[in-house]
This record gives C-alpha cells, sequence and structure tokens, in this order.
C-alpha cells in the first residue's frame, strides 16, 4: 500500500487503545492515533457524568444537549478498540511478550487499581480480604473497569488474532467484517426495531465479540481504506459521508430515546449498547473520518510534544478517572449550586481530564510505575 499509513509492527508507535507500549523516532510517529486517544478518552469522563442532567432536565435545553452528548460519548470504547486493532494486528508477538507483557500489564492494573479505588472509597484495608480479591475474578471493582476485562482477554487471544489476520486477504477480511457486523449489530437492531426476535444466545455467543468486530474493524480501515480513498476527490467524498454517517447516527439515537422519555415518563436507554447497529456506523464514521483527515498530518514543537504526553497518559487518566470525579464532588457541587448544570460538568469533565493528565504524566515519571501506566 503505496497510500496507507505504515502502522507495521516496526513503525508502530503506541500498541494499545488506552496508554503507550513505546515510542519511537518522534519522526515516524503517527499523530492521528494521539488524537483520537485523547478525544476518547475525555468521552470515557462525560460518559460517567455526563447522563444525570438529561435524567434530571430532560426535555430541557440542558436536557436535550446533554443526551446528544451521552451518545457521542459512546464512541469512546469503540475508538479504543479501533486503535488496538490498527496498531497491534500488525505485529506478530511471541508468547512472552502476549503473555508476559501485555495481559500481565492489564492483569496486574486490574488488580492495582481495585485494591488503590477501595481504599480510597473504603479508607480501610480491611476490606481487602480474600473475598475481596476472589470477587475480582467475577465482576470489576467498579463498573469502568470492564474495559480492563474485555482488554484482557483480548490480549490473550492477541498472538492467535494476529496469526490469522497475516493469513488473511482483503477479500477474507471483507467477508469476515460483513459477517460480524450483520450478527452483531444488524440482527440486535432489527429485534430492537422489533422487526425480527432477538437471535438466540446459543447461536449468538459462537460468534466473534463486539470487542473482536471493532478489533478487526480498525485494522481494515487503517491498512485497507487508503487504497480505495486514493484520490483526493475520493476522499473528499469519503469525509462528507463519514460525517454525515456521524451526524445522522446521533441524531437517531437522540430521537428514538427522547421518544422512550415521551412514552413511558423515562429513559430505558434501549440503545445504550456500543455494539449496537447506530453506535457502530458512527462510531466507524468518526474513526475513519479523523484517520482520513488527520493521517498524513504531522505536528512540531511545542504542540507535538504536549500531544504525545497527554496521548501517553490516557490509560492512567482511565485507570483513576472515577477517583478523581468522587474527591473533586465538592467542586462539582458548589459549581452546580452557582451556574447551569450542564456547564458546571463539563468544565468539572475537563477538570478531571487536566487533572488526571497532570497527575499520570508525574507517576510516569517513576520507572517501575510507568510500566502500569
Amino acid at each position: 500500500m503505496t497510500n496507507a499509513v505504515n502502522i507495521k509492527a516496526k513503525n508502530s508507535v503506541q500498541a494499545a487503545g488506552l496508554g503507550n507500549d513505546g515510542i519511537i523516532k518522534k519522526k515516524n510517529r503517527t499523530y492521528v492515533f494521539d488524537i483520537l486517544r485523547i478525544f476518547a478518552c475525555f468521552m470515557v469522563i462525560v460518559n460517567h457524568t455526563n447522563s444525570a442532567i438529561f435524567n434530571t432536565f430532560f426535555p430541557s435545553l440542558s436536557g436535550q444537549a446533554s443526551l446528544v452528548l451521552f451518545f457521542i460519548s459512546k464512541t469512546a470504547v469503540p475508538i479504543f478498540f479501533m486503535i488496538s486493532g490498527a496498531l497491534l494486528l500488525s505485529k506478530q508477538d511471541s508468547y512472552k511478550t502476549a503473555y508476559g507483557k501485555r495481559a500481565f500489564r492489564i492483569a496486574a492494573d486490574i488488580v492495582i487499581f481495585s485494591v488503590a479505588t477501595t481504599l480510597i472509597y473504603n479508607k480501610d484495608f480491611s476490606v481487602l480480604n480474600l473475598e475481596f480479591f476472589t470477587s475480582l475474578i467475577n465482576k470489576p471493582y467498579i463498573t469502568p473497569f470492564w474495559y480492563l476485562y474485555s482488554y484482557f482477554a483480548l490480549m490473550l487471544m492477541l498472538p492467535f488474532l494476529q496469526r490469522l489476520v497475516s493469513a488473511m486477504s482483503k477479500k477474507d477480511f471483507a467477508v469476515l467484517l460483513t459477517v460480524l457486523f450483520f450478527f452483531q449489530s444488524v440482527m440486535s437492531f432489527m429485534s430492537y426495531l422489533e422487526i425480527l426476535p432477538s437471535a438466540s444466545n446459543y447461536f449468538m455467543r459462537n460468534l466473534f465479540s463486539g470487542e473482536i468486530l471493532y478489533f478487526f474493524l480498525g485494522y481494515f480501515i487503517c491498512h485497507f481504506l487508503p487504497d480505495f480513498i486514493n484520490t483526493a476527490a475520493k476522499k473528499r467524498i469519503a469525509l462528507i459521508v463519514s460525517a454525515v454517517i456521524f451526524l445522522v447516527g446521533i441524531l437517531f439515537c437522540w430521537y428514538r430515546t427522547g421518544l422512550e422519555f415521551y412514552k413511558n415518563g423515562k429513559f430505558s436507554l434501549s440503545l445504550d449498547n456500543i455494539y449496537s447497529l447506530p453506535i457502530v456506523l458512527y462510531s466507524s464514521a468518526l474513526f475513519i473520518f479523523v484517520f482520513l483527515l488527520l493521517k498524513n498530518v504531522n505536528f512540531s514543537g511545542w504542540f507535538a510534544k504536549v500531544l504525545t504526553i497527554i496521548s501517553n497518559a490516557t490509560f492512567g487518566i482511565y485507570l483513576t478517572h472515577y477517583i478523581i470525579i468522587k474527591e473533586t464532588n465538592p467542586v462539582m457541587q458548589i459549581l452546580k449550586d452557582n451556574m447551569n448544570d450542564f456547564i458546571a460538568i463539563l468544565i468539572m469533565d475537563v477538570a478531571v481530564f487536566v487533572i488526571g493528565a497532570i497527575g499520570i504524566t508525574i507517576l510516569r515519571m517513576i520507572p517501575v510505575v510507568k510500566k502500569f501506566l
């Protein structure tokens, strides 16, 4: 591929949706992934703070804006998985690297940050008993850590997925993505529209997961899409189409979810699933839009340095943002008492991100700590 971003193993910069697995020479850095990573990390924070607004104030203007932002924030995890697929599936990891480095790191983070979170929440070491540690096998200590569990499973499968990808042609990829897309997203959406009943779990559980759909989709977009969009005219069309799909998808979810409120007096959030058809479509469209727009853009000087530092901190921000939200809640309340709640929460979301970025950047200066952040 002459027009694709070179993200083969020897040139890959960061090998995970969140976080950093090593930086090569600056001139080879692909900043488009840094920008996507920073955006997605901020949207994770938004996703965990914003819903209180539309649940309380809908259908006011603030409630409407909050609901729109809620569905924009649903692009965060899909973007992380697509970045990971784009960067990791190009490699050929040994089992030592896959399990001794990648999987071990995620497993360690599950334990370390679950312990840190419970100590900050409870301020009592007695809660760290055998039952606490065994419970981590069954479910995450806090809901946002579900991503770590899903990512850990992907890391266990990664060496096999890499070998699978290396043997696949473009046609193989196209067929595989079509099958995954249809059964993971289209069928469930038809069930949502009550066109068909939901597919049997005995059937669905034997198909690849929605995470793997995003994983493969990220690789396909970054490695094969530039072969089709190889002229300026095609690029303009692709940018327009992806922007329209993104906007229509967001508006569709906003409209249908608003109808739930008007019909039932409350939200059931039936479309709040990152594997639902609308979210798959508009998340992929956003990824394609940013990728095509910025894949050949180079940054330099202080801006490139700051962009790199913040991008490297995103995994740590994700791991600690829930703690920061809890600890800054009194400030949040003061802001809400003195201004519009929607604006107050947005200000605090930015503050949480900045506090996390500064704190994690400082912690990453410690070599041992850096390995887990």
